[in-house]
């Protein structure tokens, strides 16, 4: 929902419940959610949409592109004869950029970057974001305090988001054909599921 309402500003309350089949007050609900935990600077201006600080039009970077300049940033905080102080001013700088909707995914993407030897969760984060940005099904290996059936789901991931101090995969389960919420910590190794 908040993607679709960041490429959609002004979509109404009832056509957001037609598209994600919900009724207005599961929605508004959503929306709640979205501006009062998410923190997503949620207004309602002829329908909803997301306000910004200032007036500059944003650049509109696709997943496809987001991806490239990671990558190219994660060569070069590896080559040691790039300067690394303008490269962290620019890391620092990069995720307002973005759309709205990207900029959590993509700080927590560039934090990582830089570490020669991620921890775990870090590893299974960029996984899964690589994924997410190639649109790949993923095999999720969880641990056993999950919880979840079944226990190795194969996940078309839909987005990574924040919330209330973890993050978290949402994305369609093949095998119970249903969207699921995956918490990240719970995520023990993430294999891509090319042939599936």
């Amino acid at each position: 929902m908040v993607e679709h309402i960041a490429e959609n500003p002004g979509t109404s309350r009832r056509k957001l419940a037609e598209r994600y089949a919900l009724s207005e007050r599961q929605v508004q609900e959503d929306l709640r959610v979205i501006r009062d935990e998410l923190r997503f600077p949620l207004v309602r201006r002829k329908g909803y949409r997301f306000s910004t600080s200032d007036d500059r039009a944003s650049l509109e970077f696709s997943f496809t592109e987001a991806r490239a300049l990671l990558h190219a940033l994660k060569v070069a905080t590896q080559d040691r004869t790039t300067p690394q102080e303008p490269l962290r001013s620019l890391l620092n700088k990069l995720p307002a950029v973005f759309p709205l909707h990207l900029q959590p995914l993509i700080r927590k993407s560039l934090e990582t970057l830089g570490n020669p030897e991620p921890a775990l969760e870090d590893r299974v984060f960029l996984t899964l974001t690589e994924a997410l940005f190639e649109r790949r099904p993923v095999r999720l290996h969880l641990s056993a305090r999950s919880n979840v059936s079944p226990a190795d789901p194969v996940v078309d991931p839909q987005v990574i988001m924040p919330y209330m101090g973890a993050w978290y995969l949402v994305g369609r389960c093949r095998q119970k054909k249903r969207l699921m919420m995956f918490k990240v910590e719970n995520i023990e190794a993430v294999t891509m599921a090319w042939r599936i």
